[in-house]
């Protein structure tokens, strides 16, 4: 699969996965401004298909955030393009750097008797999503390599096999992984383990933050220098649909009534 970012907007695309749908008038591009499962808390993704979406932004949550049944509407209907802005909680709408939303994270370690860590595992994006990461024996035998299976919620989503610990491979488990996968970013610790990643353990990341907790209007309408909630939008200079599909109807009529972009 092929994994593209650009700024200030991020623009991802791949073969499509999922069977064709019978697509209605064409509208264009479609913006959301919702809580999602999953996704980066800067800027807004742009993806051209449901599936791809799904891997971005995760699963339906419930029928007060669901954002997740309205851009699959938005396909059927016919967008040719949903930008999405996840929307968490800010102490401070103008600073973004006060999100509240936090990664979770873990490591793997050797296989000596006084375990070691060995690569550090973060979640791509912050969140609660229960996320796993298995290690076994490479398929290919090599003592130095190693396979890693990534679950979300119990279900096998991602699996690299014969990932290498020499950083001069084209398969050193840095270069093969970060970029590619939807849910983890691995790294080596500043001081290098000369040992081999332990084979056959399992890790779940922890420590991760939806950061929905005091989530209020201000974090949908966001600040323009700051660039959030809403305001994420705003290097997009042509027309486009935009739906805040929440809830909390007064989140929808405040941005109705009080954005002007």
């Amino acid at each position: 699969m092929d994994f593209y970012e650009k700024e200030p907007g991020v623009y991802v695309t791949e073969e499509q996965e999922d069977a064709p749908v019978v697509s209605g008038t064409s509208v264009g591009t479609t913006q959301v401004l919702a809580v999602t499962e999953w996704g980066p808390t800067e800027g807004y993704i742009e993806v051209d298909s449901f599936g791809l979406w799904k891997k971005i932004f995760g699963d339906y949550i419930s029928a007060a955030h669901p954002a997740w049944k309205q851009v699959k509407k938005a396909f059927l209907n016919g967008a040719l393009r949903v930008q999405t802005k996840r929307v968490v909680h800010y102490t401070d709408p103008a600073d973004a750097s006060t999100c509240t939303a936090v990664k979770a994270a873990g490591t793997l370690t050797d296989g000596e008797a006084t375990p070691a860590a060995r690569v550090r595992v973060t979640a791509k994006y912050a969140g609660a999503l229960d996320v796993k990461v298995v290690t076994s024996e490479a398929s290919n035998g090599a003592a130095e390599c190693f396979d890693l299976a990534i679950f979300v919620k119990g279900i096998k989503r991602e699996v690299f096999a014969n990932l290498s610990e020499d950083i001069s491979s084209d398969d050193y488990f840095m270069t093969r992984v970060n970029g590619k996968s939807y849910y983890v970013v691995l790294a080596e610790p500043a001081v290098a383990n000369a040992k081999h990643v332990k084979a056959s353990q399992e890790v779940t990341l922890s420590g991760g933050n939806d950061g929905l907790t005091g989530l209020v209007d201000a974090d949908f309408l966001g600040d323009e220098v700051a660039g959030t909630g809403i305001h994420a939008f705003n290097t997009f200079g042509d027309t486009a649909v935009i739906i805040c599909p929440e809830e909390d109807l007064q989140t929808a009529k405040t941005l109705r009534e009080g954005i002007i972009l």
